[in-house]
C-alpha cells in the first residue's frame, strides 16, 4: 500500500505502537493520534515512512471497515488492509511507556542543548550599525568569531577601528585590505570602463561611493564597514540605544 491509498477514517498503527485516523481533505492530509496531537503526512514518503524519523515513525498496519465507523476500541477486530512486516508485533503497554519516557528524557536534554546554545549565541552576538550590509545603515547583529568574514569573507583581512569623535569606546571597524583593493584597484577599472559613459548620461563625474566619512579626522573609507563598542581589553560589544546619534552622521545614505 502507498500512502496515496489511505483513505479518511483509516486506523494505522505506528512503529511506536501509537494509534492514529487519517484524516483527507482538499487542504492537507494528516494523522490524528489517539492520545492527542496531529502530524501532517506531508512528512511521510510514498511508502509511508516518516522522512525526519524513519526509525520510529512508519505507519505497520492499516485497517479499513468499508461501511465505516471503525474506532480504536473495535479495530482489532478487523484484519488488517495491509501489514508492512508480517512477523511484526506491536509493542506492550510497557514498552510504549518506556519509549515515550525515554522520548522525553531525549526531547528534554535537546531542548536543554537548545537553550545552552541559544544563551552561548546571544553572549557572542554584538549588535551593530553597518554600512553596505542590506543598504545603508543597516541594524543587525554578528558573532564576534564572524567579524572577519561579515567584513570580507576571511579573505586577507586586515581589520582596523578608528575612534568615533567624542565617544570613549564606540569604533568604526573595516578591513584596510578591502579598503585598499577598491582605490587602488577596483574602482580605477570601473572608472576607466565606465567613466565616459557615466558623464555623458548625467553629466557628472564618476565618484568613488563613501561607506564612512569623519570630516574633523579626515578619514573617509568607501568599503563595507560597522560600528560597534570597543571596552578597555579590546573586545568589541553591542551598541546602546543613545550611542547612534554619536555616529550616525558619518555613515552618508547613499
Amino acid at each position: 500500500m502507498k500512502k496515496n491509498e489511505l483513505m479518511t477514517g483509516d486506523i494505522v498503527v505506528m512503529r511506536t505502537g501509537l494509534l492514529a485516523v487519517v484524516i483527507r481533505n482538499e487542504k492537507e492530509d494528516y494523522l490524528l493520534f489517539q492520545n492527542g496531537g496531529w502530524e501532517s503526512m506531508d512528512d511521510y514518503n510514498d511508502n509511508m515512512v516518516c522522512e525526519y524519523d524513519p526509525d520510529s515513525d512508519a505507519v505497520m498496519q492499516v485497517y479499513r471497515v468499508p461501511s465505516g465507523g471503525i474506532s480504536f476500541s473495535d479495530y482489532e477486530d478487523e484484519e488488517p488492509v495491509y501489514e508492512r512486516d508480517y512477523t511484526w508485533v506491536k509493542p506492550t503497554e510497557e514498552e510504549m511507556a518506556a519509549a515515550v519516557e525515554a522520548a522525553r528524557i531525549d526531547r528534554e536534554a535537546k531542548n536543554t542543548e537548545l537553550r545552552i546554545q541559544a544563551e552561548e549565541t546571544r553572549t557572542n552576538n554584538i549588535a551593530i550599525i553597518s554600512q553596505f550590509y542590506y543598504g545603508n545603515r543597516t541594524g543587525t547583529e554578528i558573532s564576534r568569531e564572524h567579524i572577519d568574514f561579515f567584513l570580507r569573507g576571511y579573505q586577507d583581512v586586515v581589520r582596523k577601528t578608528i575612534l568615533v569623535p567624542g565617544t570613549d569606546d564606540i569604533v568604526i571597524v573595516y578591513d584596510q585590505t578591502q579598503e585598499d583593493r577598491y582605490v587602488n584597484v577596483d574602482f580605477p577599472e570601473r572608472y576607466a570602463q565606465d567613466g565616459a559613459k557615466y558623464f555623458e548620461r548625467w553629466g557628472d563625474e564618476l565618484k568613488m561611493h563613501v561607506s564612512c566619512e569623519i570630516p574633523e579626522l579626515g578619514f573617509k573609507i568607501h568599503t563595507r564597514c560597522f560600528a560597534c563598542r570597543m571596552d578597555e581589553n579590546g573586545v568589541f560589544q553591542s551598541l546602546e540605544d543613545a550611542d547612534i546619534e554619536k555616529f550616525i552622521h558619518y555613515f552618508p545614505v547613499k
